[in-house]
């Protein structure tokens, strides 16, 4: 790091409290859970967590030996005060944080099946604030940018600003509110964006192209410099203007998916800050998140820079 550059990453998304449902009693039909209304069904397990993209990411990025801050809106309750206390104990700046007065933070119920699916039910905190966050953030040598709820739409405005002004490492995992705005609202932005990573549905959908490698193209002919397309068990793919490579999954039974996509953008992007090359990037990433889904929450199975080395 520059001596005027005292984090490595700055992380941007959702803060939340995540709970983790386990019921003794449920029916599966074909991919729907069924409960009986009026029922009362035991439990066999709870499980509390702090989640969220940003609280995730900058977690993980931490336990690689990089120093992170996070950047999310809590509300001033036990949830929010739970969050910071998590993001501390993990060596994670929370002085960028913004508590909402008289605001309640966001949570997610999460019901487990046996096979690790879930059904998640969250409750989001309306965090217009966040949108001008990146004005003022300091410069760093990365930043991460997370699903963003509509309200902080406008926080990818400031990106070319940001990268003229620090010219750090942008990473990009866009969420629902921009494939709703489509491909185009974001042109004068593709630019400035080093690394973008998406599953394969959501590629297919922030792009209007089907095929994973179309999909790709069109993002790299836009300006991006290297997409990262991940496709759930059959591992992930990462193109940049001349080369294509391919992390292939291993058949590890999950025990909760929840945080794999995180876990493999931490890996990737954290291996981008070591200097290393983009088959040890996608390596970094699927051990991460294979890691992680043999565990409950999407922070506990994260890997330390020994660990994910030793894969």
């Amino acid at each position: 790091m520059n001596a005027n550059q005292k984090f490595d990453i700055l992380t941007f998304g959702s803060l939340t409290v995540d709970i983790f449902l386990h019921p003794e009693e449920m029916k599966l039909m074909d991919d729907c859970m069924a409960f009986c209304i009026g029922d009362k069904i035991p439990l066999k397990n709870v499980h509390k967590f702090c989640g969220g993209g940003s609280a995730n990411t900058s977690i993980g990025f931490s336990k690689l030996g990089l120093k992170s801050g996070a950047f999310g809106v809590i509300g001033n309750d036990a949830e929010g005060i739970f969050v910071r206390q998590k993001l501390k104990q993990s060596g994670v700046e929370d002085q960028f944080i913004i508590e909402e007065e008289g605001e309640s933070s966001s949570f997610s119920i999460i019901v487990m099946c046996e096979d690790g699916r879930r059904t998640v039910f969250p409750h989001k905190n309306s965090n217009p604030d966040l949108a001008q966050a990146l004005e003022t953030a300091p410069c760093s040598r990365a930043i991460y940018i997370a699903h963003l709820a509509e309200e902080a739409a406008g926080f990818l405005d400031h990106v070319p600003a940001w990268k003229k002004r620090c010219g750090g490492l942008v990473a990009w995992n866009p969420g629902k509110t921009q494939f709703q705005q489509g491909f185009e609202a974001f042109e004068n932005i593709f630019s400035s964006i080093d690394v973008l990573i998406l599953n394969k549905e959501e590629a297919a959908l922030f792009s209007g192209e089907e095929d994973a490698k179309s999909a790709a193209q069109k993002f790299l002919k836009s300006g991006v410099k290297k997409v990262v397309i991940t496709d759930g068990r059959k591992g992930a793919d990462m193109w940049t203007e001349d080369q294509h490579f391919v992390a292939p999954s291993t058949d590890i039974p999950p025990m909760s998916t929840l945080g794999a996509g995180d876990a493999f953008s931490v890996g990737v992007v954290s291996a981008i800050l070591y200097g290393e090359d983009e088959a040890t990037q996608m390596a970094w990433g699927q051990n991460n998140a294979e890691s992680v889904i043999q565990h409950f929450g999407a922070q506990n199975g994260q890997l330390n820079i020994e660990q994910i080395n030793k894969k």
